[in-house]
C-alpha cells in the first residue's frame, strides 16, 4: 500500500442532493434513501453509509440550522390534527376535516396491513412427519433383467 490518504470528497452526485432533501423532510433514511433512487433492498445500509460521509453531515447540518423550509413531521402532524379537530382560525369545511385525519393516519402508519405469518411446527417436526422412502427394495432397477 502506498500509504496515502483518499482526499475528502466535496462535491455532492445528484442522488446524495436528494437523499438530503427527502432526509430533511422525513427524518427517516432508509426512505430518504429509497426516494432518492437507492435500491430498497440496500436502502438501510446506503443511508448508515451516506449519513457517516463528512459532506452529506455537513449538508444536514448546514440546512437544519438555516431553518427548515419543510416541516417536520411533528410539525406537519399537529397542523393535520388542528385541522382535524376544527381549532384553527376561519371555518374548516367537513371533506378539509376528514382529510386532515387520513394524512394523519398514514402518516402515523395507521392503514398498512401487517401480516403475520407463524410456523407453528419446527423444521424436525416437519421432516418427520414426511414419508420415507422404501428402502427394502434395490435401490437401483436392473437395466437388462433377462441377461443374468
Amino acid at each position: 500500500m502506498s500509504g496515502r490518504r483518499r482526499k475528502a470528497r466535496t462535491r455532492t452526485s445528484e442522488r446524495e442532493r436528494k437523499f438530503i432533501e427527502f432526509y430533511m423532510a422525513s427524518g427517516n433514511g432508509r426512505q430518504a434513501a429509497i426516494r432518492a433512487g437507492y435500491s430498497p433492498t440496500a436502502a438501510t445500509q446506503q443511508a448508515a453509509r451516506l449519513l457517516t460521509k463528512d459532506h452529506i453531515r455537513r449538508a444536514i447540518d448546514a440546512r437544519a440550522a438555516a431553518g427548515p423550509e419543510v416541516a417536520a413531521r411533528q410539525e406537519r402532524q399537529a397542523f393535520w390534527t388542528a385541522v382535524m379537530r376544527g381549532r384553527v382560525p376561519g371555518r374548516v369545511a367537513m371533506k378539509d376535516r376528514l382529510r386532515a385525519s387520513e394524512l394523519l393516519g398514514k402518516s402515523q402508519g395507521d392503514f398498512l396491513e401487517r401480516i403475520q405469518h407463524e410456523a407453528g411446527n419446527s423444521l424436525a417436526a416437519l421432516l418427520g412427519a414426511l414419508p420415507l422412502p422404501n428402502t427394502s427394495a434395490d435401490p437401483l432397477p436392473d437395466v437388462n433383467p433377462g441377461q443374468r
